[in-house]
């Protein structure tokens, strides 16, 4: 190295930092090559000094310093905008499962259903607006009819073309209250609920009819009942019912996708009641 010249070391000059911290990383280094370049760029030998030079340096660096500011408010948005949390409601994540997707959210409702497949818990949220969305967790099902506040990482579920289905990862959350789970008075009929998929979708509804098909493996299963012009089918972890029974079922209406003219759903069931089955004509049957 020529005598005079100055060593510069961009390498190492900052200490490595996590990889969540990527953005500061990257102002920080820039910031030391400003600092590092502007040195050599403005540094003036004694000699040549004068009252101009000063003044026009003191400007420069006042421009970059400007710059380096601006560059790092850039980069500090650029972090919040990627690690944002969202407040916001069970319905909200529904419809929108594309914003949500892959993004922190911050969840209140009741819980109205809880089962656990190994290990795993999962449960129904529901807001105030009645929607109800899937959680997962590690830590344990919660209560049926608590009331909690939870964090979580949103997460597809299924896509099809463009309808697609969220649930929430849980990470952490707080019970709030405790309350009975309300259940809807009113039944309807399979073909009502179809006619409105959107409006019904992830909401509780009220349905009966006679069981045609079913099957369940430790309880875990589904089986498809009919009111005797449309045919639904319902996952359930408490057993599939005997086949020709009459059940009532109470749970949330998935409307997963539209294809060819036919509406691809499901009922994931909270509770069941079970009636005898008397042979009458379809329309004496609800």
């Amino acid at each position: 190295m020529a005598t005079g010249e100055t060593a510069i070391f961009l390498e190492g000059s900052v200490p490595a930092l996590p990889k969540k911290f990527c953005c500061p990383k990257i102002a920080l280094r820039t910031l030391h090559i400003a600092l590092i370049l502007a040195h050599q760029r403005f540094a003036l030998p004694t000699e040549l000094k004068t009252e101009r030079s000063v003044k026009a340096m003191k400007w420069q660096r006042i421009a970059l310093a400007v710059f380096v500011i601006a560059f790092l408010a850039l980069a500090g948005r650029s972090c919040i905008q990627r690690t944002k949390v969202f407040a916001t409601e069970p319905s909200t994540v529904i419809r929108n499962p594309d914003r949500f997707s892959n993004r922190t959210v911050i969840l209140s409702g009741q819980v109205i259903s809880a089962l656990s497949i190994g290990g795993v818990g999962f449960f129904l949220l529901q807001d105030e607006k009645g929607s109800a969305i899937t959680g997962a967790t590690q830590r344990g099902t919660p209560d049926i009819g608590g009331i909690f506040r939870g964090e979580g990482g949103g997460r597809k579920t299924l896509q099809n073309g463009a309808a697609s289905v969220i649930g929430v990862e849980e990470w952490d959350r707080k019970q709030i209250g405790f309350d009975e789970v309300k259940k809807p008075i009113k039944v309807l009929s399979i073909g009502q609920i179809r006619d409105e998929a959107i409006k019904y979708n992830g909401q509780p509804v009220l349905v009966q009819g006679k069981v045609i098909e079913g099957a369940d493996i430790l309880g875990a299963g589904y089986f498809i009942i009919t009111d005797g012009k449309e045919v639904l089918t319902i996952i359930t972890s408490s057993g599939s019912p005997r086949i020709g029974s009459l059940v009532q079922v109470f749970g949330v209406y998935n409307r997963l996708a539209f294809m060819k003219g036919q509406t691809i759903d499901c009922l994931i069931e909270i509770e069941r009641k079970a009636k005898d089955w008397e042979e009458r004509a379809p329309s004496q049957q609800m």
